[in-house]
């Protein structure tokens, strides 16, 4: 299914860096109330953010032991990721399988790690006993801060990224956010098993 090799380690990647393609509606969004200043901050911090990402994504694709799964947001289109990609990196995608089929739990549980931005799937994943990582090439602007982003490993470089997606173990540094999760969001019951 979409060309994966089930004996490589899968490395699943949800993209959440919405603002890098809201350049072009800041007006809008300032029309709404929006602050300009705050609005071209976040702008700011995810284009050179998933610029990154996707680096790191590249780099780990090179290696014959896994297969990098990038799923873009719900609201970018495949070909949207792909522009900019090509117009921020370049022609050479690598081997990294962009795929926008399927949920997001689907893709969690089938993978055998994730990594993503400041997204909810870290949550997920963490419930799922998946060793869930959040890169931050850049720091995490205060409008788009949350609690429990203190308990998430952090990966901020394209090669720290390379170097966890070898490993195969729920890390002891994957334990913090798992257990914010177990004793914040879930009263009794594992959503996953549900």
């Amino acid at each position: 299914l979409f060309g994966l090799d089930h004996s490589k380690r899968w490395i699943f990647v949800p993209e959440n860096y919405r603002w890098a393609f809201a350049q072009k509606k800041l007006d809008f969004f300032v029309s709404l109330g929006g602050d300009r200043e705050e609005l071209t901050d976040l702008v700011n911090f995810s284009i050179p953010s998933l610029k990154s990402l996707l680096l790191a994504c590249l780099a780990a694709s090179k290696h014959n032991d896994l297969e990098i799964i990038f799923r873009p947001r719900p609201a970018i289109s495949t070909s949207r990721i792909l522009d900019f990609f090509k117009s921020q990196i370049g022609e050479d995608t690598g081997n990294i399988k962009f795929i926008k089929e399927g949920t997001v739990r689907e893709w969690i549980l089938a993978s055998d790690q994730v990594v993503s931005s400041y997204s909810t799937s870290l949550l997920e994943a963490s419930t799922a006993g998946k060793p869930a990582w959040m890169y931050e090439p850049l720091p995490i602007p205060d409008s788009l801060h949350c609690e429990w982003y203190e308990y998430a490993p952090r990966l901020k470089t394209p090669e720290e990224f390379v170097e966890i997606c070898g490993t195969g173990n729920f890390s002891t540094h994957c334990v913090p956010l798992a257990d914010w999760v177990r004793t914040n969001l879930i009263s009794g019951y594992d959503p996953i098993e549900r």
